[in-house]
């Protein structure tokens, strides 16, 4: 059974890229444009991938700058579907480690868009009335994979293509998951683009245009109690992302965390610097 379900994953998969292709090629594929909740949007696309990482016992992390509006006017499906493309490729080609999401938000103003993305004006929803800036958002698909050789990588966003035709018969795929995220991104008014090294990894990141939506549902805002604020925090943990990511998270709830990566390390810690408050672990 097993077997049958993920050969009818398989196939599904092949003949909607084939369908979208099709849609890109021909203009008739449109956005839309609706208010999304970015942090629910990055959890959905993880948990599509989460019982493949599970499987192969890779880690699979995230974190989300606090600059991010709780809401962004956006695709929601095309921008999961470019997550969970380059998702699923990472968890494809790590056998053992992580694969770590990140977004980031850069406020800019229309003198500082790029000349290749112009076509703001058209793209993004009319201003709101509290006329908010647009975003530049970030995102970063980065794993502990088998990397890409660097000859290679400019033909990884083309139609059909993949690294090499080992590729296809190892792991199979059409070639056309991140060529279809291309045209996405550009439709986004945004970039794609990869940063590998054959052995120890790979970073997929694209960038999109948006802005905040005029009166976003707060209903689930993540809001940091107050009695956190000015604590020391140790953190223990052996994965440095994971430290990273408390250390970012918590710096940004106004803690002043410091991280080690063993319980001997901790012990060290506290033996020259007992005033924590709080600690991780």
């Amino acid at each position: 059974m097993e077997t049958i379900r993920s050969s009818s994953d398989a196939l599904l998969t092949i003949i909607n890229d084939i369908l979208d292709f099709s849609k890109i090629e021909s203009g008739k594929l449109e956005l839309e444009s609706y208010p999304l909740n970015l942090r629910n949007c990055v959890e959905e696309s993880l948990d599509f991938i989460a019982s493949q990482a599970v499987t192969k016992k890779i880690e699979l992390l995230y974190w989300l700058d606090p600059q991010i509006p709780d809401e962004i006017v956006g695709d929601v499906t095309r921008l999961r579907q470019i997550l969970i493309n380059l998702l699923n490729n990472a968890v494809k080609f790590t056998s053992q480690g992580e694969v770590f999401l990140s977004a980031t938000v850069e406020k800019i103003t229309p003198q500082e868009i790029p000349d290749h993305q112009l076509g703001l004006a058209e793209a993004l929803p009319a201003p709101n009335p509290q006329g908010s800036s647009p975003l530049q958002l970030r995102f970063a698909v980065k794993d502990t994979g088998i990397g890409i050789p660097r000859d290679r990588l400019q033909r990884l966003f083309q139609s059909f293509s993949q690294v090499d035709s080992s590729i296809t018969r190892k792991y199979g795929g059409t070639g056309l998951g991140l060529a279809i995220s291309k045209h996405l991104c550009e439709m986004m008014q945004g970039t794609i683009g990869v940063e590998s090294q054959v052995g120890q990894g790979s970073t997929f990141w694209f960038t999109i245009l948006t802005h905040a939506t005029p009166d976003p549902d707060t209903s689930e805002s993540v809001i940091p109690p107050l009695e956190l604020a000015g604590k020391r925090l140790l953190i223990v943990d052996a994965n440095t992302t994971n430290c990273q990511i408390l250390t970012l998270q918590t710096q940004s709830w106004g803690m002043f965390p410091q991280s080690v990566h063993s319980g001997t390390e901790a012990l060290e810690q506290l033996s020259q610097q007992p005033d924590f408050d709080l600690s991780i672990v």
